[in-house]
């Protein structure tokens, strides 16, 4: 069990330093499918698919930067859409406001 320990110890620190990637939270799963916490398991699965708003938040964050205020409030939204209570729900919220106000 120590190598699935010591594993969990470091997907865990990667969680900690980038909560908002899927596949981190993918492999917790594995992990603990393979040491026998399968509510663990499902729990992870669960979460790597409601946290998969990532690429358009990310986009949203480019095309906000390129001045695409259009483009990225769509991608903020489709990221909303997927996870409205995401941790980074409420820095997309706050960019859609400032990008609302900009269109005004």
């Amino acid at each position: 069990m120590g190598n699935y320990d010591e594993a969990l110890d470091d997907i865990n620190k990667a969680i900690e330093l980038e909560p908002l990637y899927p596949k981190s939270f993918v492999e917790r799963a594995d992990i603990h499918n393979f040491m026998g916490n399968h509510k663990k398991a499902l729990s992870d699965i669960k979460t790597a698919f409601q946290w998969d708003l990532k690429p358009h938040y990310i986009r949203g964050k480019i095309y906000d930067a390129m001045n695409r205020r259009n483009e990225a409030r769509k991608d903020y939204l489709a990221a909303l859409k997927l996870n409205p209570e995401a941790r980074v729900s409420s820095k997309i919220r706050e960019r859609l406001k400032v990008l609302q106000s900009a269109n005004q």
